[in-house]
């Protein structure tokens, strides 16, 4: 059973807010919680979101809406980290799914120049949360075969991107009833879901004429009661909601299954030592689990050396325990252990103390005096060190 859907486009002026109010409508008749989500939003306040809080009394914190601003994504996505991206969105929607009975995801506010990159975000973030795509296509003005193939290409690329529709809303449309009967044929047919595709034909009404829907409700030019009025007039609401609820998928992403493995590290949260400070790429991957809040950690090595190595990399290891083995308070403690469990091979104090000031010996220590859990090694020294 789907717990969301994701209202997506891939044009501008598609009219998502109409299906928004109208789904929000129709979901918080059935759910007692309902959510609203969107992963990015256009400017720091979303009219539309601040809208669905106050008319339907969700309760929900404005903060926990949505996950980025555009320019927030864009900067994220210019760095390379589209990975971070999408880890952001689903720790933000799962939260949500926890916390609520329903999650109405709304897409991206597509502009004409950005339109092919935001269909691309907005599928990877159908994909990730594992919520059902109700597809908004904007058919005024369109002719049935105009409306079929746009409809086609889009669900092809859909396909291609593993990402589940479960229905199209030719909206604003300026099809007949039996166009629209016609079209939806077709559309099962060649896209091969059959019934498992729901077509819903929304016509060009007063309210959600050809402008936009939001500009008019902030203008005094239309309301959101009007908007539901027409969607739930034009809508089977309740086939629409069975046909959500019935929606399963077996699909997991990798960042899915990852962010499986991370919540249950989070849930019990470990002490690593990493013994090989001194390698860049364990620096890197401790600043990613540290942002992550996956484990406590011990880095072994010079202090001072890795505290720039972190500066120079623009990293945050300001949560590490640092430690330099050779100058450990607890260095005599340890050497003194450790002479005892080798002294049948007649290894001395000071000669342990030598030992212990190696990394890998003074890690192995930590974990074996129980002052951490575990060790990862292997990026500079071999199985056999």
């Amino acid at each position: 059973m789907s717990k969301s859907v994701y209202i997506g486009s891939f044009e501008d002026m598609s009219g998502k807010a109409a299906p928004m109010f109208g789904l929000m409508e129709l979901a918080t008749k059935k759910y007692r919680k309902v959510a609203i989500f969107r992963p990015i939003i256009t400017k720091a306040k979303d009219k539309a979101i601040e809208t669905v809080l106050e008319k339907f009394g969700l309760g929900m914190d404005y903060a926990d809406t949505y996950a980025f601003t555009m320019d927030e994504a864009r900067d994220l996505l210019n760095a390379g980290k589209h990975e971070y991206l999408i880890e952001s969105v689903i720790k933000k929607f799962k939260a949500l799914e926890k916390a609520y009975d329903f999650v109405l995801c709304v897409g991206t506010d597509f502009k004409p120049a950005t339109a092919a990159f935001e269909f691309g975000l907005n599928s990877d973030f159908a994909l990730n949360t594992a919520s059902p795509m109700l597809l908004v296509v904007n058919a005024a003005g369109q002719e049935p075969e105009e409306v079929r193939d746009a409809v086609l290409m889009a669900l092809g690329q859909l396909r291609e991107g593993c990402v589940d529709v479960l229905g199209v809303i030719l909206n604003k449309s300026s099809l007949t009833a039996d166009e629209a009967k016609t079209v939806a044929a077709e559309l099962q047919k060649q896209a091969e879901l059959g019934a498992g595709l729901g077509v819903y034909n929304v016509p060009l009404s007063a309210c959600s004429g050809e402008s936009c829907l939001m500009t008019k409700i902030q203008a005094g030019e239309a309301t959101v009661e009007q908007a539901v009025a027409e969607f739930t007039a034009a809508v089977d609401g309740a086939e629409m909601l069975k046909r959500i609820e019935g929606f399963q998928t077996r699909r997991i992403t990798p960042k899915m299954f990852e962010y499986q493995l991370l919540e249950k590290a989070q849930a019990r949260k470990m002490r690593i030592v990493l013994p090989e400070g001194e390698d860049e790429r364990v620096l890197k991957a401790a600043d990613d689990l540290l942002r992550r809040e996956v484990a406590a950690l011990a880095i072994l090595g010079d202090e001072d050396k890795i505290k720039a190595d972190a500066k120079r990399l623009g990293l945050d290891l300001s949560k590490a325990q640092l430690v330099n083995p050779a100058k450990a308070a607890n260095l005599q403690v340890y050497a003194e252990t450790y002479a005892g469990l080798r002294k049948h091979t007649g290894v001395t104090v000071e000669q342990a103390r030598q030992t212990m000031a190696d990394p890998t010996y003074y890690g192995t220590m930590m974990v074996y005096k129980g002052d951490m859990d575990g060790m990862v090694s292997g990026a500079l020294n071999t199985t056999a060190n």
